[in-house]
């Protein structure tokens, strides 16, 4: 079988463009006067930018991009909601979505008549959705509310419906659009169970998500899409470091420009007591660095001008890591330490906590810095998901996960 023969998705020089209205105006008078001085205007971009690419049957494939990047109306395109206004798109087989909430369910009709409705859309025989009826709704757990009005769902409720139908129904290719945060813990662990048992069976899943741990966990290849344009798409491993270096690269030069010192001369001018100068992350040689290996002696100081005096202060670090989990936050009040400092106005410090050999296993890290009031009553002074540190995998490991555990195994037999 050649290589074209496997295609099961093939897109090419793929456009979508938008209309939007030039001028905003907020009362029907202001329309009309609007109207007659400039003339009907409209802006135009394009959602879509001359996409192209491919997906082999049987692959699961990541497509990830910042907010707005076109990721969403990508998957809407490929399942046939919008139409582009240039260029070929090839699907081979059935296409099921799940995009947003309640995509293709209706809210006035019951959970088992949404099963029906959905199964007739993709085109399969009211025998076939019979004989899936049993396994959907225990796959769903909506019991007995299978026979309410969607309507009275929670989201949760809405969600898992829709899954189970997308997924039961056995179409030939998924789209799905960051849904797997919904439901239990129970339900998203039969949810990549389902995604298993696609994998086997040859199945094909298009999967956006911001969770870059997920897309790299679970996806072959990936495609990076930047305001409607490809960036770069092939191994999952490589195009996210290559979207994680351009965050990074986003973030150093928010740092640096006018806007980053905007924000921390405000605070001077709004009186604040203490305000957060700069950031640094240095080694145990005190030298600026941007990545480190696990083990490594990780150390954050923050520098600060004080503007008025300022008794008790509490300081505060939280280490995150890029999709978002909060990975630790100590403060110098639960730690109990330098519980008694008094800042005068006029003085310059820091402040700096150091993660010693620390256990994190590779991945980009961001960092909430904080300085409060006595007792943590009052915020003083913040800076949120500024980037941080690089944990670089060391070549003799191949462990994923969050942090290292040290561990000794043990195997007996007899």
């Amino acid at each position: 079988m050649s290589i074209a023969d496997k295609m099961i998705i093939q897109a090419d020089n793929l456009y979508l463009q938008y209309t939007l209205p030039h001028l905003k105006t907020k009362t029907l008078k202001d329309a009309v006067f609007a109207l007659i001085k400039h003339g009907l205007k409209n802006s135009k971009f394009f959602a879509i930018n001359d996409v192209s690419f491919k997906v082999h049957k049987g692959e699961t494939f990541g497509i990830i991009g910042d907010n707005g990047a076109g990721k969403s109306t990508l998957l809407k395109v490929i399942s046939g909601i919008l139409q582009p206004d240039k260029g070929t798109l090839v699907t081979n087989g059935v296409v099921s979505s799940l995009l947003e909430l309640g995509a293709g369910i209706h809210p006035d009709l019951t959970g088992r008549e949404n099963i029906f409705l959905s199964g007739s859309i993709l085109g399969l025989k009211t025998k076939f959705v019979k004989a899936k009826y049993d396994h959907i709704v225990e796959f769903s757990g909506l019991g007995k509310f299978i026979n309410s009005s969607v309507r009275s769902y929670s989201t949760g409720m809405y969600m898992r419906l829709g899954f189970s139908i997308a997924t039961i129904l056995a179409p030939d290719i998924l789209l799905i659009d960051e849904i797997l945060a919904v439901g239990d813990i129970s339900f998203q662990k039969k949810c990549f169970q389902k995604f298993n048992e696609f994998k086997k069976e040859g199945k094909t899943i298009l999967f956006v998500s911001h969770d870059l741990r997920l897309v790299k966990r679970i996806c072959n290849r990936t495609l990076w899409i930047d305001n409607g344009k490809v960036v770069a798409y092939g191994d999952t491993g490589e195009i996210i470091s290559k979207y994680i270096n351009r965050s990074r690269e986003k973030e150093r030069k928010l740092e640096e420009s006018s806007e980053y010192s905007k924000r921390v001369d405000q605070g001077i001018r709004e009186s604040k007591a203490v305000s957060i100068k700069n950031i640094e992350v240095i080694d145990s040689q005190n030298k600026l660095r941007e990545e480190f290996s696990t083990g490594d002696d990780v150390i954050i100081k923050v520098n600060f001008n004080v503007h008025e005096d300022l008794d008790s202060p509490v300081f505060g670090i939280a280490i995150l890591r890029s999709d978002g989990v909060y990975v630790y936050g100590p403060n110098t009040r639960e730690d109990n330490v330098y519980p008694s400092v008094s800042l005068k106005k006029g003085e310059k410090g820091y402040f700096k906590i150091t993660y010693e050999k620390t256990n994190l296993l590779a991945g980009d890290y961001f960092l909430h810095i904080g300085i409060f009031g006595k007792d943590e009553v009052f915020v003083v002074d913040a800076i949120e998901n500024i980037y941080g540190f690089r944990i670089k995998q060391n070549s003799d490991e191949n462990v994923e996960g969050l942090i290292k555990i040290n561990h000794q195994w043990e195997v007996y037999h007899e």
